[in-house]
C-alpha cells in the first residue's frame, strides 16, 4: 500500500528532526510541537530564554537546509 504525500512529507520531516543535534532537537520538539513557552523550555533544559531563543534559530535553519538536501 502507498503512503500520502501528507504521510511522506511527515516521514521526511521526523527522519530531519533526528538529524539535528540533541540540544537543538529537544528546543524544537518542546517549542513546535509540545507548545511550550520560551521560559518554560529554559525551564525543563536547565538554559536562558536566550539560549532556547538562539537554539530554536538554528534548528529551524538545519531543518531547512535538510529538507531542501533530500528530495
Amino acid at each position: 500500500m502507498r503512503t500520502s504525500s501528507g504521510e511522506d512529507e511527515a516521514s521526511r520531516v521526523r527522519a530531519a528532526v533526528a538529524r539535528l543535534p540533541e540540544r537543538q532537537r529537544a528546543t524544537l520538539i518542546l517549542k513546535v510541537y509540545q507548545e511550550l513557552t520560551h521560559e518554560e523550555v529554559a525551564g525543563i533544559l536547565g538554559t536562558s530564554v536566550g539560549t532556547v531563543k538562539a537554539n530554536l534559530f538554528h534548528a529551524l535553519r538545519n531543518l531547512r537546509k535538510l529538507l531542501e538536501r533530500e528530495p
